[in-house]
């Protein structure tokens, strides 16, 4: 949503649910069978198919008579598990930490069965009915079906014919390559502060990168010199306890503490002086 933001693209809904782990998966797919065994006669050729393949798919169908018949179904909300839901509630409270408006969407299932928990699609109200511009979601299991080693994976994919069609390239804007900042987080509570700084940097307008694997100190200083970015800001749990951060200027290995409460500004300010 932040890149459609720098985009500058209007009138976009971000759309969200979750189809849980494979317990779940597998009972809900009993009880939506069970749910539509009476109306198979009813239901679409394409849905038949899908009835005896992956009956997960039928939610996603077009056809008003069968969403009309689903809405009085199961719910595969229903059938999370506590992890599953604990899962889903970090998502959307990370989401709502940052202001990333979103809708729950409890039939998108998304079409390919490779598909674990978190789903989304992004859709404009500007492309009549084939109005999605982007989606994906997890899948955990994927490169280990492949057999390759346990994975997890986040992905999506862009459709970019209705993309381009939605840019105002006459607003188009330059893209620095080189990070502005690199965030080193240590620690569970470091994590949160540090995704919410990350947001608020980028709406400032600034290059941010972070370490998704949360290594070892030393593996996150070795991939913030990597990224050749101009400084690093360092968040442990000591660092949260005292309210400072360190900012360590990269070019010159000069380190500062920075209070909480005028941290973006002082960010700001340090960049801007060595420009």
């Amino acid at each position: 949503m932040s890149i459609f933001n720098t985009l500058e693209l209007e009138g976009l809904t971000l759309e969200l649910n979750s189809i849980g782990s494979e317990d779940c998966r597998n009972n809900f797919r009993t009880a939506i069978k069970e749910y539509l065994k009476p109306n198979f006669d009813k239901l679409s050729e394409t849905s038949q198919k899908r009835f005896k393949r992956n009956p997960l798919r039928i939610l996603d169908t077009k056809s008003l008579e069968e969403k009309t018949l689903l809405k009085d179904g199961p719910q595969i909300s229903d059938y999370w598990t506590s992890d599953d839901k604990d899962h889903f509630n970090e998502v959307c409270e990370l989401l709502d930490k940052i202001n990333i408006k979103f809708e729950l969407s409890p039939n998108l299932v998304r079409g390919l069965d490779y598909y674990t928990r978190t789903t989304f699609e992004v859709t404009s109200n500007l492309l009549g009915a084939q109005n999605a511009i982007c989606g994906g979601g997890r899948y955990d299991t994927l490169v280990e079906e492949l057999d390759g080693p346990s994975t997890p994976c986040f992905g999506f994919a862009l459709g970019l014919e209705r993309l381009v069609s939605l840019v105002p390239f006459e607003n188009q804007k330059l893209l620095l390559k080189k990070p502005d900042i690199f965030i080193v987080c240590l620690g569970d509570k470091a994590k949160v502060v540090a995704f919410q700084i990350a947001h608020e940097l980028r709406l400032k307008g600034l290059r941010v990168e972070r370490d998704y694997e949360f290594g070892s100190m030393k593996s996150q200083m070795r991939k913030a010199n990597k990224s050749n970015c101009r400084f690093t800001l360092i968040i442990g749990e000591s660092e949260i306890k005292s309210g400072k951060y360190i900012l360590k200027n990269m070019s010159n290995s000069e380190q500062q503490e920075v209070k909480v409460n005028s941290l973006i500004t002082e960010i700001e300010k340090q960049i801007e002086i060595n420009t």
